[in-house]
């Protein structure tokens, strides 16, 4: 098996008193309310794909921020929840198959199972699965790695892909972590001594084909879902970033990138071109730039709902289990991955890591059941699963939910992975309700009437509000 330099799971730090805990909820959710944009020859490319840069060590994961759990904070009963969510689980807007499942994240067990085990479609929940396989393989310090390394030739660049959807072109966006730049690989070229480049070579042989899964719609690309799945790509596969449509080709438009990039910095690139190709073994290395640590590029992935990032850590899962780098390699290690934490192997039956595909079953109970081991001071290596969810009203893609009506008094409160594809819409994450007690559900319904998302994703909303504001005895 290919040795891809993750260094395991660094432990987090101690978990905070629990006279801290209010103060640092409050402190936390008012610094994540800042809202995300949205949305041989290989053996010697995979060891270098992935990288844990001594000088740059990757943060903790953050301590756990649960509410205090004493006899005054009592779980709600059974009864009195089911009596409470019975309402709101039977609006028509849900269609007429939804799965419900509530579980006491410290201590009191199962609290609703309303088809809680049944495989169904899970749509971008799935993503908080693909998030714990990753978390728990690839490791704290892990980053992907794109590096230009020389070839054949003088005038002859090789574009190496180590799976990074994250790399954007000349201007990386404001934010942290900061993203990795073709600008920035310019430069270290330019500043290398390179002078002309006739050809670029892109080498995104890191992933293998196909590029889309059983299950997606022909217009995903087209619409900007995702791009075609490869090792090599700028801004996402867009031909510009403020435009939502993928380039089919990603690995191609991320080399003409770089020669853009080269002849702004003063090297002559007139008459160059781009071609698909291979780095040569013990290439040398001119620059090379690194994605966040995976624990941050999980949390974009839940937060933004970034399926390029959820496909990428699919194949880097795979390939660190020695699995090949493919959708059923990806998903198989998910399934290898998860299955220490308690997860039967028929419970994740994915095509996919991003949840796209319709073919995609998932048993809503295994979602809850990975939230409950995050929130657990045994599992800190999970943390990012709750840190990174979208936060009710305020940040991700709950920003624009709970804003209204009857969901309101639940902003800031519910964190929760939202899901949705044509006929799907889904709910799933934490919740401290009335008492203080800290709940993990998931609700996803699968059976969605054609053209009522945006009910259905309401409806939701006003379930996840009736969890807040419920005592439920």
């Amino acid at each position: 098996m290919t040795n891809l330099g993750g260094r395991g799971v660094r432990a987090s730090r101690p978990i905070l008193p629990a006279s801290l805990a209010a103060l640092v909820v409050v402190v936390a959710v008012g610094a994540v309310a800042v809202r995300h944009n949205r949305d041989a020859q290989r053996t010697t490319a995979r060891s270098a794909a992935v990288r844990s840069p001594a000088a740059v060590p990757a943060p903790s994961p953050p301590p756990l921020l649960l509410p205090e759990v004493t006899d005054g904070h009592p779980a709600p009963t059974p009864a009195g929840l089911a009596a409470a969510l019975a309402p709101p689980l039977a609006d028509p807007a849900l269609g007429s198959h939804v799965a419900a499942t509530v579980v006491d994240a410290v201590g009191a067990g199962p609290l609703l199972d309303q088809r809680a085990d049944e495989p169904m479609a899970p749509a971008s929940t799935a993503k908080l699965v693909t998030a714990a396989a990753a978390l728990l393989i690839l490791g704290p310090d892990t980053r992907l790695v794109t590096r230009v390394v020389a070839g054949a030739t003088s005038e002859e660049l090789v574009l190496v892909g180590g799976g990074d959807p994250t790399l954007v072109d000349a201007r990386p966006p404001p934010g942290y972590p900061p993203a990795p730049s073709v600008g920035n690989l310019a430069a270290a070229v330019a500043g290398a001594g390179v002078t002309r480049v006739s050809r670029v070579v892109v080498d995104a042989g890191l992933f293998a084909e196909p590029r889309t899964a059983p299950g997606w719609r022909p217009m995903y690309v087209a619409l900007g879902n995702v791009a075609p799945v490869t090792a090599l790509m700028v801004d996402g596969g867009r031909s510009r970033p403020d435009r939502d449509p993928r380039d089919p080709d990603p690995d191609l438009l991320a080399g003409r990138a770089l020669l853009a990039a080269l002849g702004q910095r003063g090297v002559a690139v007139s008459g160059a071109t781009v071609a698909r190709g291979s780095a040569l073994p013990q290439s040398r290395e001119l620059a090379a730039v690194s994605s966040a640590p995976v624990p941050a590029l999980v949390e974009r992935m839940l937060r933004t709902s970034d399926n390029d990032v959820a496909e990428a850590l699919t194949r880097h899962i795979a390939l660190r289990l020695g699995a090949p780098a493919t959708f059923a390699g990806g998903v198989e290690a998910i399934r290898r991955a998860v299955a220490p934490l308690g997860v039967p192997a028929g419970a994740v039956a994915l095509v996919d890591g991003s949840g796209l595909s319709r073919d995609d079953r998932l048993a809503p109970s295994t979602v809850v059941r990975l939230l409950v081991l995050a929130a657990a001071p045994d599992h800190p290596e999970l943390r990012p699963l709750l840190t990174g969810l979208p936060v009710a009203g305020f940040a991700g893609t709950l920003a624009d939910r709970f804003r209204t009506g009857p969901s309101a008094p639940a902003a800031g409160v519910v964190r929760a992975k939202t899901g949705t594809l044509e006929d799907v819409s889904a709910l799933a994450g934490v919740v401290v309700d009335a008492d203080g007690r800290l709940l993990a559900f998931n609700i996803t319904a699968d059976a969605v009437p054609v053209g009522r998302v945006s009910p259905a994703e309401a409806a939701l909303d006003r379930t996840a509000a009736v969890l807040a504001g419920c005592g439920c005895r």
